[in-house]
């Protein structure tokens, strides 16, 4: 029956390369530029298509300037027959129409130019989040992809090389003790000198 030691000392490399993380531990730094990545072009995205889209403001505005078109032009049809005017109150029914469409087409208008104020404001700040979010972008790009990576990639490759070619001595009370005495040594060397 072999022993098996519970506790292997582990080697350079294995120091260098923690293996016992998990796997989360070692790509927390990936995900969360990835996921930075995805939420910065889904903003983007969000923002043109908010910019593009009429407010629902000015929807309104156009609905109600078309039905005060309609009124109008049953108002000149009305005004000008002389068989419909002689309905009694039929003229000034439309009449009272197309002053309450005419209050509400400029209701519309200044419901739309509030709205477009307050587009203004928040176009200011959309472009704030834009600009941090393209600065975020170009700075996981430029680590992932540019000479931060590069770096990263030769210390690693440099320290296992290191590893290989200079192995771990395991320091023990009688290295210790003997590297005090050389210092000792050195000393009475330099002092006599």
């Amino acid at each position: 029956m072999s022993e098996t030691n519970p506790n292997p000392t582990p080697t350079r490399e294995q120091e260098l390369l923690p293996d016992h993380e998990g796997w989360l531990a070692r790509n927390t730094g990936p995900l969360l530029a990835i996921i930075t990545v995805l939420m910065t072009f889904g903003m983007f995205a969000y923002f043109v298509c908010l910019a593009n889209s009429p407010s629902k403001e000015s929807a309104n505005l156009r609905r109600e300037q078309h039905a005060l078109k309609q009124v109008e032009s049953k108002f000149g049809e009305i005004s000008s027959s002389k068989t419909e005017r002689a309905v009694v109150g039929k003229l000034a029914e439309v009449r009272k129409e197309r002053e309450r469409s005419r209050m509400r087409v400029t209701h519309a208008m200044e419901e739309a130019e509030d709205a477009r104020d307050r587009r203004g404001v928040m176009k200011e700040y959309i472009m704030y989040i834009l600009g941090v979010l393209s600065s975020a972008l170009t700075t996981i790009l430029a680590y992932y992809f540019g000479s931060s990576k590069g770096s990263a990639d030769k210390s690693t490759a440099l320290n296992i090389v290191a590893a290989k070619s200079h192995p771990i001595t395991p320091v023990t009370h009688a290295t210790t003790v003997q590297a005090g005495a050389d210092k000792e040594k050195d000393r009475n060397q330099a002092a006599a000198g």
